[in-house]
């Protein structure tokens, strides 16, 4: 009895394929159609910024955002994924337009799914137009019970030089000190040493720059990056 040799029976079943999709005709799009494809492309990037709301750099001297003479364009409206992590206490928090320094023009951060930092609310960020251009405001989470988020003048360079001595065990991490304001006049906390918390990464305190002012976040516990949500493209 005669068979095929399975490698000849799947080249010649590309080949029908391939001669059948050249035959076909193809529809070609509507003009309305190409106009939209034009107008509105959509690029998915292989790599970009985090969105701040789940992880972000603090700078120990917080400065004004870059300066943008572009107005960001409006906002992209998001569905919530059906994807999302199990935690009960899960918060969908919407993206926002962050300026790309290399390419010069505004990229989309997609909107996260962020398992929020035990008793912190989200204070999100947004672009501020000034006088001189549009600068980003950076968003951060912030103390629930606090209900008043007082800005303070400039604050000093840090004074933190880390621990002056060694820690008392293993199960300890460091907390840098940091300026206060307290009294109409800043007051140096100094740092220390304080017990690990299973499953939390130490959140340090730091500024936040806005236009009538400088906005002090204090330290808190966090979730591991892997533990904190679920992002997107």
């Amino acid at each position: 009895m005669n068979r095929f040799h399975p490698v000849l029976w799947v080249f010649g079943l590309l080949t029908i394929l391939c001669l059948a999709s050249l035959g076909t005709p193809q529809d070609s799009p509507s003009p309305a159609q190409e106009k939209l494809v034009l107008q509105d492309p959509i690029e998915v990037q292989p790599r970009g910024p985090v969105h701040e709301a789940y992880a972000q750099a603090f700078d120990r001297k917080p400065e004004p955002g870059t300066v943008i003479l572009k107005e960001p364009p409006p906002m992209v409206p998001e569905e919530p994924p059906e994807q999302r992590p199990e935690a009960e206490t899960t918060q969908w928090i919407p993206g926002y337009w962050s300026w790309d320094a290399q390419k010069q023009e505004f990229m989309w951060v997609s909107g996260v799914y962020r398992v929020p930092p035990q008793d912190r609310k989200l204070i999100p960020g947004y672009w501020q137009h000034t006088g001189e251009g549009w600068r980003w405001v950076t968003g951060f989470w912030s103390n629930a019970k606090q209900e008043e988020l007082p800005n303070t003048p400039e604050p000093p360079a840090t004074l933190d030089q880390g621990p002056g001595q060694p820690a008392p065990d293993q199960n300890s991490t460091y907390v840098p000190g940091s300026w206060i304001f307290r009294d109409a006049r800043f007051v140096w906390r100094p740092g220390y040493w304080s017990a690990i918390q299973d499953g939390r990464v130490w959140i340090p305190p730091h500024y936040v720059w806005t236009p009538n002012g400088y906005l002090f976040v204090d330290g808190y516990w966090d979730y591991p990056l892997e533990a904190r949500g679920l992002a997107f493209a």
